[in-house]
């Protein structure tokens, strides 16, 4: 299914646990030494500077054999740019392909380029070929972008997928018109809300470190999207550029909104507490600054200097109150820094690993027989 040695990925994820462990001074540089040589991760990774000039690099190259073979069929372009985009496409999927399995990249900039222009061209020249409209489109964008996202584990596109579906669902709702308008910001929170509990249970699932990050990225854009699907801005706006809306349409009663506008941010923040889920927890501290601006869009109850200054203090103090707060820890929060990010979910399996290797003894040799000298007692003089 996925593009990358399982194996390899298995031991990039030990090698992420094990420098987390020995920056939390957990394990010695020693152990991290013996533990990484053991279970090295042969892919090419270099740093974000050089990702970027890589990932830059192959994007001018690509472009430059396709507007070579623009420029070979510029008589014809017309009817063959679908054909030939999607051909150059194909070109640099395999690509990606080769250079995946035998140079080893994951997230070089070199993968990156290749998979980003592949679904693009791949896409775009569909597009162009087949003549859809919107609601073929979308489902053009979900498909490819979700064979791509599920093969080479691509955050970003897994997002767009799900965007994509969203996208379906409206331009459905608005097709149908009536009934359906009424019903379409129901039908988004519906779906953002089971990806997002199914991505949750698709995360105890997937022990691959890469699906993981993809799901985590896929639970934001669900929140997010929920949220979006309730606000009372967005609804009042979309629903007045829909056909046959007046300026002040609003589907169903208006004080509905208000309250999804109001409630969701701090249910999440309240939820994101009590499990400890950081995600909610960051997802709905963000979009309570959503609220502010929503409520002084229509309320004009202050300057917006004035709001965004007030709402700073207010930032800065709860920022201040809360790391004294969790100073120790408490309830299992606490301000320990982490650098690197990532959840606690399947480093049982990691933790076993690293005291199988870190506090397991050397056998004990086998004692051998033979080799003695003894004598009397009608015995020989070997023995």
């Amino acid at each position: 299914m996925i593009a990358y040695a399982p194996s390899q990925l298995d031991n990039l994820q030990v090698s992420e646990a094990v420098q987390k462990a020995c920056y939390k001074k957990q394990l010695s540089h020693a152990e991290q030494e013996a533990i990484l040589q053991r279970y090295a991760s042969w892919f090419y990774s270099p740093n974000f500077f050089i990702r970027i000039g890589l990932f830059l690099l192959t994007c001018v190259v690509l472009f430059f054999f396709f507007g070579l073979l623009v420029l070979i069929f510029l008589s014809v372009i017309d009817k063959a740019i679908g054909g030939m985009s999607i051909f150059f496409g194909l070109i640099a999927w395999a690509c990606l392909e080769f250079v995946i399995k035998n140079n080893r990249h994951l997230q070089s900039g070199v993968d990156d380029a290749l998979l980003w222009i592949a679904v693009a061209l791949v896409t775009g020249g569909s597009s162009y070929l087949i003549g859809a409209g919107p609601i073929g489109n979308s489902l053009l964008v979900f498909f490819i972008t979700l064979m791509a996202g599920v093969r080479f584990a691509d955050r970003m596109l897994s997002t767009i997928s799900f965007l994509a579906l969203v996208a379906i669902l409206f331009y459905i709702g608005v097709k149908i018109g009536g009934w359906g308008t009424l019903m379409l910001p129901f039908v988004i929170m519906v779906l953002s809300a089971g990806v997002y509990f199914w991505s949750r249970y698709q995360l105890a699932r997937f022990p691959n470190i890469l699906y993981q990050k993809c799901l985590n990225v896929l639970c934001v854009a669900a929140l997010v999207v929920f949220y979006g699907a309730g606000n009372y801005y967005i609804v009042r706006e979309l629903s007045s550029q829909l056909p046959g809306a007046g300026n002040s349409s609003m589907p169903v009663a208006s004080w509905i909104w208000w309250l999804f506008t109001g409630l969701i941010p701090l249910a999440y923040v309240m939820r994101g507490i009590l499990s400890r889920d950081i995600l909610l927890l960051r997802t709905g501290i963000v979009l309570v600054a959503v609220i502010i601006f929503t409520v002084r869009y229509y309320i004009a109850f202050a300057d917006i200097e004035i709001i965004m200054a007030a709402a700073g203090a207010f930032m800065l103090i709860a920022v201040y109150l809360a790391t004294r707060f969790v100073k120790w820890p408490r309830r299992g929060f606490t301000n320990e820094v982490d650098d690197f990010g990532e959840e606690e979910k399947g480093k049982r399996q990691v933790e076993s690993l690293l005291q199988a290797e870190t506090l397991s003894a050397p056998p004990a040799p086998v004692p051998g027989f033979g080799g003695g000298s003894f004598g009397g007692g009608g015995a020989s003089s070997e023995f």
